[in-house]
């Protein structure tokens, strides 16, 4: 091994890291919100290729941010509201799983909850940061169709009736109190947060 880097490693370690993760690490079998403490168990490559790169921090560094957040979407690159918004606007039916549950989460509002953490240093760790409320994927396409006045009528369906190459879990809710206790403000209700992102254009 690299001397020099043998010799760099405990100033390595002590530099902050943050670090994104995912509701996936989860399989998604309890029916409650879960915490940060709960015993991760992913039930595709995706959640336990993430659980792996928690797990790889944890054992080699000493000041790490690890935040798992889910649902997300933003003003770059691909996602559900961009998705749907083409979709709705071509076709006028659609089907969309009601049973898989979690927060969409908008990347703004991320960045604002991570300022905080940098600038207030709160305990080094693993967090769950998303928006709050909850709903089904289904219930977050209503919205958006609303929002965008599209005219495609929204049919709920079993993820049983809609197969695709990874399963997900169904329930993907994340418990947010540890994050709060920091004293971090709390992210917006998704509603608002997907709302501001719409009109926003």
């Amino acid at each position: 091994p690299n001397k020099t880097l043998i010799t760099l490693l405990p100033v390595l370690r002590s530099i902050p890291l943050i670090h994104f993760s995912t509701d996936y690490v989860f399989d998604g079998s309890k029916e409650s919100p879960y915490i940060e403490d709960d015993t991760p168990h992913p039930i595709n490559v995706y959640g336990a290729s993430k659980l792996e790169g928690e797990k790889q921090i944890c054992l080699h560094m000493s000041h790490y941010y690890i935040f798992r957040i889910q649902w997300l979407y933003g003003k770059y690159g691909h996602h559900f509201i961009n998705t749907m918004s083409r979709l709705a606007s071509e076709r006028s039916e659609l089907s969309i799983v009601n049973d898989q549950w979690g927060s969409p989460t908008w990347s703004r509002d991320i960045a604002h909850a991570l300022l905080f953490f940098i600038q207030e240093s709160p305990d080094f760790g693993l967090y769950h940061m998303t928006n709050s409320n909850y709903c089904n994927w289904f219930e977050f396409a209503k919205e958006i169709v609303k929002l965008k006045n599209l005219s495609c009528t929204l049919l709920p369906q079993a993820s049983s009736a809609y197969p695709v190459p990874a399963t997900r879990p169904k329930n993907s809710r994340l418990n947010m109190d540890k994050f709060l206790k920091t004293g971090a403000p709390p992210l917006q209700p998704w509603q608002d947060a997907c709302k501001q992102f719409i009109l926003s254009g």
